[in-house]
């Protein structure tokens, strides 16, 4: 005669990541300025902006709780902007090159929890 017993496992899923069919195709609209404010053969001075705007943007919606799981996907969870303005300088002097930029930078991300 045979027995069945259970047994006690640790493994406890606490996360769980779902797949979405209803997802919808992410827009982007990109705008950009580059200006120069210097040049010469040596010497390159800039500036620089660009902005996005983001119409059903995708993100991860999370739904979790006390006692049960955490369920996350990804959505699409709306509008978001994402801008950028810098500065570049280069320049040439004799065999030395040198290239910087500085830029400031917003960057927009949605979640849901």
């Amino acid at each position: 005669m045979a027995q069945l017993t259970g047994i006690n496992s640790s493994y406890d899923r606490i996360s769980l990541t779902l797949g979405n069919t209803l997802l919808a195709p992410e827009i982007r609209n990109h705008f950009d300025i580059n200006y120069d404010l210097y040049k010469s053969d040596s010497l390159s001075l800039g500036l620089y902006s660009s902005a996005d705007l983001y119409q059903a943007k995708f993100g991860m919606n999370i739904s979790a709780g006390p006692g049960r799981q955490q369920l996350s996907y990804i959505d699409n969870l709306g509008k978001v902007a994402n801008a950028q303005l810098g500065f570049t300088a280069s320049g040439n002097f004799g065999s030395l090159s040198l290239s910087s930029r500085t830029a400031l930078n917003y960057q927009g991300f949605l979640s849901i929890f």
